[in-house]
Order: C-alpha cells, then structure tokens, then sequence
C-alpha cells in the first residue's frame, strides 16, 4: 500500500514546477561563501555549491525559504531586510530564486538535514570571483554570482 502511496505523489508531482532559493553571502573582503556537497548528499556529491535549497509548503515567501536553507546549510542567519533580490531564473521545471547579503550572524556549522538526516555539507570556503570561475567541481552559477556582487555595489 505504501508503495502505491509513493507512486501517486510522485505522478501527482510530476510536472510541478520545484521552487529553490539560493543566498549569496559576500563578506567585507568581497569573497563569496561557498559550500561543499558531502559524500552522503544524493546531488551531485563533493560538488561546491551555494547556501540554498528548496522552498518548503510553511515558508512563507522566497525570501523565508532562502533564510531557512541558509540557516540549515551553514548555521548562518540574515533578515528578510538584509537579503537582496538579485535574478530569478528557469531551468527546467525548477524556478530558482537568487539573493545576496552581506549581513548574517553566527558560526558556520554544518549539521543533519532535518528532512533527510543527512550531512549535505561538510566543507567550505571564502573565495573571490576570480578563483570561483577556476573552480573544478563547482555547480555555482558564475553568471549570477557575478549579478550579486554587481547589486550589492548598487546599494
């Protein structure tokens, strides 16, 4: 019975456009936050990615569920105030929506996915621009961190 169960949500969720939220954190030396997949993370392990994930049902906007990820991700916390909309883009069925900060409290940390139990993350790094774009194993988006940091220079 729990397999038809399965079955049926994953037929009903099909087509359903995936809402994902990503946070780009730059720090006062102009370096971005990145972080690395671990071993147990079934997408893409050991791959260095953003602080961001899927916006869940209770989040109550964009910006809510890229606080949430940010926070589950690295142990990091910003404001709604202090996140900048930077692009939203397509691909696929996935809508992601891509904020910048440079303000955030506490100690980056990494622990078990409250959904999963999994360890997503188990290193990270400050890295500026340039040294992003020579990364090997990054699935960062160069293009919309390169918007982020382009924004925060606006404000």
């Amino acid at each position: 019975m729990k397999q038809i169960q399965n079955d049926w949500k994953k037929f009903l969720n099909e087509r359903r456009t995936k809402e994902l939220a990503y946070v780009v954190c730059v720090n006062k030396d102009k370096e971005i936050l990145i972080i690395r997949r671990s071993e147990t993370d079934p997408h893409r392990p050991f791959h260095w990615d953003l602080p961001g994930g899927h916006v869940d049902p209770g989040d109550s906007s964009f910006e809510a569920g890229a606080m949430r990820e940010l926070e589950e991700e690295t142990g990091l916390s910003t404001t709604i105030e202090d996140l900048i909309f930077v692009d939203k883009t397509i691909s696929g069925r996935a809508m992601k929506y891509m904020f910048v900060t440079t303000k955030w409290t506490g100690e980056i940390e990494f622990k078990e996915n409250p959904h999963t139990g999994i360890i997503e993350h188990d290193d990270y790094r400050w890295v500026t621009f340039d040294e992003l774009e020579k990364m090997h194993q990054s699935i960062v988006p160069n293009y919309l961190v390169r918007k982020s940091l382009n924004k925060i220079r606006e404000e």
